[in-house]
């Protein structure tokens, strides 16, 4: 909990941050729902919704509370719960009224959704080299992916042509493991004792307690630098 005390976290769980995360997730460039999470949760909040279907509403409301309360409101953790929140908009919208609310918030949803549309557009543009083959993932990850924020990928083949299957490599500054693909363990569950062929380091020095070692690779890009031990197994 980012080293805050459980009292001190719960002080941060009240209706104001409440109203914060919704907003966030309904209106930040990270968004999933866009705004239709902050349009649509007064009408699923009425009584007529949830005595017409409690279970799903139950089922929402329960979940949404549970993701406010954790120490990351990230918006992803909400992915599992939209399609409830979906059902109970539409049963919201078919028991509006045909007035102008109704006709407002038809729309707006079209507006959103155009606006949607236009955005993933623009998107799939600019990455069109890639989807269409014109451009390598190595070189789409090289302009895409921030090296500053712990990120890793094998560039220019050096791993793929060095690191063998009876390798293994101590991984160390780098947290974003998804691209590593090779036999490694990171510093946080390293094994005790274990004879490493190689040392990966990102952003830092090599820790006093691995030295002696010989440098055999740099990527300033990535600021990655790898060592072999001089007592390798």
């Amino acid at each position: 909990m980012n080293g805050l005390f459980f009292i001190e976290w719960l002080k941060l769980r009240n209706l104001i941050n409440l109203f914060l995360a919704i907003f966030k997730t309904s209106i930040t460039q990270e968004n999933i729902l866009t705004p239709f999470f902050l349009i649509g949760l007064p009408f699923v909040l009425r009584k007529k919704i949830y005595h017409k279907n409690k279970i799903v509403f139950s089922y929402f409301w329960l979940n949404f509370f549970i993701w406010f309360l954790t120490p990351l409101n990230y918006n992803r953790f909400l992915l599992s719960y939209i399609p409830a929140f979906i059902y109970l908009f539409l049963a919201a919208f078919a028991n509006l009224q045909e007035g102008s609310i109704k006709k407002i918030l038809t729309a707006v949803v079209f507006l959103v959704a155009l606006i949607n549309f236009g955005a993933r557009s623009i998107i799939l543009v600019r990455n069109s080299d890639y989807i269409l083959g014109r451009q390598t993932k190595a070189d789409y990850l090289r302009q895409k992916l921030d090296f500053s924020t712990s990120n890793f990928y094998d560039l220019d083949g050096w791993f793929a042509k060095n690191i063998g299957k009876n390798d293994r490599v101590l991984v160390i500054g780098v947290w974003k493991l998804f691209y590593i693909n090779f036999p490694y363990d990171h510093l946080s569950w390293r094994k005790k004792d274990f004879c490493y062929s190689h040392i990966l380091v990102q952003g830092q020095p090599l820790p006093k307690e691995f030295k002696p070692a010989q440098l055999v690779y740099e990527n300033e890009l990535m600021k990655i630098k790898v060592f072999v031990p001089r007592d390798r197994c």
